[in-house]
């Protein structure tokens, strides 16, 4: 199994959880959570096969919808420092962590998000793939993978989504491209949620209805099918991944990150029997 994690969904994660943690004025605490994250599911998923998705800072997605998760910046004051502090601690998880302890498959490209580097791996490559996210975009990819909620310890596969929808997991682009997204800031067609979205694609929804004509109309139509550009993976203009070099993975890589950011819990402990595990591991 090799899995499949969506890097700055992990560090928001751990920005909340080990605030205030930090070594020589150096906060660290989203570093340490996200190593710790990283062994917890080594060892729930039994693999040391790891790949990284990461967001790019310029968004295509934004050039086309302006609008394009314009409510994420407004936020209080301390949450932005957070914020601030979390993107330079990820930085230096992609730049410097992750090299010293071996891992090659770090993967970003201009203009595009992390869903879009995981939709063109797990598209790609004929491998058994788990990938660790609470982004919900994602559920279109199930014919693909299997998808890890950290948020909720669940583990969605195609199935459920067969169960749970009565669709196949392609649908989900025209779910949320018919109801838009709220996290993302992403309108919809008017009168559509998730649920009134699914109805429709199952042929339940009545043409007399309010919505069905909303949906129908010009306007409809445009708000469809730019948010199909919007929420389609891996977003058009992509270019694919087509290798996944071997790793090279070097404890003494990680033990010299360790030292560096005072993570003695990692070196001193029983814990680093796991950690000689995860780099051992076959």
């Amino acid at each position: 199994m090799i899995l499949v994690i969506d890097v700055s969904n992990v560090c928001y994660m751990s920005m909340y959880s080990l605030r205030g943690l930090s070594t020589k004025d150096i906060e660290t605490g989203v570093i340490f959570g996200f190593l710790n994250l990283l062994l917890t599911w080594s060892e729930k998923f039994q693999t040391n096969e790891i790949v990284f998705a990461v967001d790019s800072r310029k968004s295509k997605r934004k050039r086309l919808y302006p609008e394009y998760k314009e409510n994420r910046s407004e936020q209080p004051p301390d949450i932005l420092d957070l914020i601030k502090a979390m993107h330079i601690q990820r930085e230096i998880i992609l730049s410097e962590v992750l090299p010293a302890m071996g891992f090659s498959n770090i993967f970003m490209q201009a203009g595009y998000e992390a869903d879009d580097v995981i939709a063109s791996i797990t598209q790609n490559f004929d491998e058994d793939f788990t990938v660790i996210s609470s982004d919900n975009d994602l559920h279109q990819l199930l014919d693909y993978c299997t998808i890890y909620s950290p948020q909720t310890k669940a583990t969605l596969t195609r199935d459920w989504y067969l169960r749970t929808h009565g669709l196949e997991p392609k649908s989900w682009i025209d779910i949320k491209a018919i109801s838009g997204c709220t996290s993302d800031n992403i309108k919809g067609v008017p009168g559509f949620g998730e649920l009134t979205a699914r109805k429709y694609l199952l042929g339940f929804l009545q043409e007399n209805s309010k919505a069905y004509s909303n949906l129908m109309s010009d306007d409809g139509q445009e708000t469809y099918k730019r948010n199909l550009e919007l929420v389609s993976l891996p977003m058009d203009g992509f270019k694919p991944i087509e290798d996944l070099p071997y790793d090279n993975l070097n404890i003494d890589g990680f033990m010299e990150v360790c030292h560096k950011y005072d993570f003695r819990s990692f070196i001193n402990t029983t814990k680093f029997d796991k950690w000689k595990r995860f780099f051992n591991h076959k």
